[in-house]
């Protein structure tokens, strides 16, 4: 082998190895963005001062409360284990209600490599309902 073809074939990894580190940054950049930033996700600790704020006994409005999560959904496990508020969580979101709305959720797509993490705006509930509470990561409403 010559000189020359060693000399290419090291720019040619070093070229790859250059792409693979700046993807895996600017990934991991939109990830941590996505937690911490100033557009983020409901974390737990969001979600616990919100529940804090229902009336003991209320019924607390999940539509995602479905299949597997119709018995410990997120707001299920929180009230049975943490803020102990004694809700009812349904799906059906009945008049009078309350429903948490995130402002932010994360959509995950898939390549042939690794996800790609995006975060969408959460759209509302097709239902009359009146603000209570705004946080910098969700809305507290209630429904009329």
């Amino acid at each position: 082998m010559t000189k020359t073809f060693h000399r290419i074939l090291a720019l040619v990894l070093a070229i790859i190895i250059g792409y693979s580190i700046a993807t895996n940054l600017y990934f991991n950049q939109r990830y941590l963005a996505s937690k911490y930033g100033s557009e983020r996700l409901l974390s737990v600790a969001d979600t616990v001062a919100i529940i804090n704020q229902i009336p003991v006994g209320s019924t607390l409005c999940d539509p995602a409360k479905k299949r597997k999560r119709k018995e410990r959904g997120q707001y299920d496990y929180i009230d049975t284990f943490m803020t102990k508020r004694e809700l009812k969580i349904t799906n059906a979101c009945p008049s009078g209600s309350y429903y948490i709305q995130p402002k932010f959720k994360m959509a995950i797509q898939m390549n042939d490599l690794f996800p790609i993490f995006t975060l969408v705006k959460t759209p509302p509930l097709d239902r009359p309902m009146t603000p209570l509470l705004e946080t910098p990561e969700a809305y507290l409403y209630k429904i009329e």
